[in-house]
């Protein structure tokens, strides 16, 4: 059987000739078909090459993405954990407070849910923390920051009422000079033939020395009383109130607001007085007290 063949006719106008090529049609499909195959090969090598380098990228991205949420999920266990701690702390902290001020009695249980509140040393040393991250303890977070919350104003409420009253309560001595004559009833009697009653304190000064108000308060009274002579009044609150008497002069007046410390006015004897001196009264609820019971000892 004869050899077919392909003619491929080569023109080269330059030089005027003509070339031809015989190839054997078989070998001619031969390489056409290798060409295709290899086309398409490459094709998909292509094709695969760029698949590979995406997917490559998006798994760079989702590795860092992942290291990046570690990060973030260590960060929020420690926050989580470092958190508990310190509500713990306050927990147990304003709870020895709250029992100390008599607003709250019993024991406080920790965040982790324990029968006994986490002990507070010398070094701030806790128990190991529960496990972070469920929703039982994240829920026992909150409720225990909303109790905290509560509690604060509790004491914040005790605390201003004490600094409050305290504020208001006399606590200082209002005058420089020595006891010359103390609360209660005295030997002489009165002119109805009664065992006189001092109700307050006498302190011996020099004249014209400045008499302090014991708190802060209200003056209700500014003016001269019979054997008062020149006397203020303080209102204080809670019932409370002091009397300064036998002034030489006054440095307040009527409806004035003072504070503890301030002058009231100076030492005199008028009213019923054999000399210079402050006549000093504590009264509560109306009934006169002893003064000794609100000056330090000391001074």
């Amino acid at each position: 059987m004869a050899t077919k063949f392909i003619t491929l006719i080569i023109a080269q106008p330059s030089q005027k000739r003509v070339r031809k090529i015989s190839i054997p049609r078989f070998l001619a499909y031969s390489l056409g078909f290798a060409t295709f195959v290899g086309i398409i090969t490459l094709a998909m090598f292509l094709d695969n090459f760029t698949r590979t380098a995406v997917k490559v990228g998006e798994f760079n991205h989702i590795r860092t993405e992942l290291q990046n949420l570690k990060i973030e999920n260590q960060n929020y266990l420690f926050s989580t954990a470092e958190l508990i701690q310190k509500v713990s702390f306050l927990e147990v902290l304003t709870h020895k407070l709250s029992v100390a001020a008599g607003v709250e009695n019993g024991p406080v249980l920790p965040i982790s849910g324990e029968e006994q509140a986490y002990p507070i040393t010398d070094s701030e040393i806790f128990p190991a923390d529960p496990p972070i991250g469920s929703q039982r303890v994240l829920q026992r977070l909150g409720t225990s920051v909303s109790q905290l919350e509560v509690r604060v104003l509790r004491l914040e409420s005790y605390f201003n009422d004490r600094y409050f009253k305290l504020t208001y309560t006399p606590n200082i001595w209002p005058v420089v000079g020595f006891l010359s004559d103390r609360f209660g009833r005295r030997q002489e009697f009165s002119e109805v033939g009664e065992a006189a009653f001092h109700a307050g304190v006498d302190i011996s000064s020099l004249f014209g020395n400045p008499i302090l108000a014991s708190a802060d308060g209200t003056v209700v009274t500014a003016d001269r009383l019979t054997s008062y002579g020149k006397i203020v009044v303080i209102d204080h609150g809670f019932g409370i109130s002091t009397r300064y008497a036998h002034l030489s002069a006054f440095n307040v007046q009527r409806g004035q607001r003072v504070k503890r410390g301030q002058i009231l006015g100076f030492v005199g004897a008028t009213g019923r007085a054999t000399g210079p001196h402050l006549h000093y009264e504590v009264r509560v609820d109306g009934k006169p007290v002893n003064p000794l019971r609100y000056v330090p000892r000391h001074s």
